[in-house]
């Protein structure tokens, strides 16, 4: 079990493979483990690190100073890259995804490669006139809160983890797993600020030089759809590939489709 210190926190990580520094961001209710199936494939070329973000697996909340944002974690990426390598690719999926943009934003020189899988730049789509779309997602979003706070924990998970995957996906999850995401739910609100708050533009994306690669699912929401389309437009140079019957989870439930799509990207 490894941990090093940043700010104050503990940050867990686990670490395989020998090659170039290959950094992995998760989801929001998400751990680092859960790119095993990707880095299980990679780690024969690439050094595969796979943090916890705060709040997430065995990592510390975020202690300050400050409130809790993306560029926090963002912060807490470049101390991991900057502690092995000069760059190193970064992977991003969902929440990850919206914390590798800022660290591409932020500072560009520790980026050797992008690969963003449907992250979750929710205020792009606001940027680009999807504004309909953007306050139908926000408004999703109030009401999984407001679920949480009058004590309907597991309908809201429910429906958000139905919403992301597939009609039946809650109920097919072990309860184990189930319960390590209920214990999420005072979290994730100090997340979806963080995303509503994310200062990233459409002109920080067309500033962007690093090779980037933007991967979808071919039946993911429409939302992620529409973020995905907006990247693609704006990254110049970027790369857009579609996971054929892929879900927002192509990472878990693709993961060799992912790993060819990031070798592909990377070499």
């Amino acid at each position: 079990m490894a941990f090093v210190k940043f700010g104050g926190a503990d940050i867990h990580y686990t670490e395989s493979g020998n090659g170039k520094l290959t950094l992995f961001l998760h989801t929001g209710p998400g751990r680092g483990g859960d790119w095993r199936g990707v880095t299980e494939i990679l780690a024969a070329d690439l050094q595969c690190l796979s943090p916890d973000l705060f709040f997430r697996g065995k990592s510390s909340d975020w202690m300050g100073p400050g409130p809790y944002s993306l560029d926090c974690e963002a912060e807490m990426c470049a101390f991991l890259i900057r502690s092995r390598a000069e760059k190193a690719h970064v992977v991003g999926h969902s929440y990850g995804g919206a914390v590798a943009t800022r660290l591409a934003v932020m500072m560009p020189e520790l980026v050797d490669t992008l690969t963003l899988i449907e992250p979750q730049n929710v205020r792009l789509l606001d940027q680009a006139g999807e504004t309909e779309v953007f306050y139908w997602l926000t408004n999703l979003y109030h009401t999984f809160f407001e679920d949480i706070e009058n004590g309907r924990e597991r309908e809201a998970w429910q429906r958000f983890i139905d919403f992301y995957n597939e009609e039946g996906r809650w109920h097919s999850l072990p309860e184990t797993v189930q319960s390590r995401i209920l214990s999420m739910s005072d979290k994730l609100s100090v997340m979806w600020k963080a995303l509503s708050e994310n200062p990233s533009t459409l002109q920080n994306l067309s500033g962007f030089t690093m090779p980037t690669l933007v991967i979808v699912g071919s039946h993911t929401t429409m939302p992620e759809r529409l973020v995905c389309k907006i990247l693609h437009e704006h990254i110049p140079n970027s790369r857009k590939v579609t996971i054929e019957g892929a879900r927002h989870m192509a990472p878990v439930t693709h993961p060799n489709h992912v790993a060819a799509a990031i070798a592909n990207h990377v070499q």
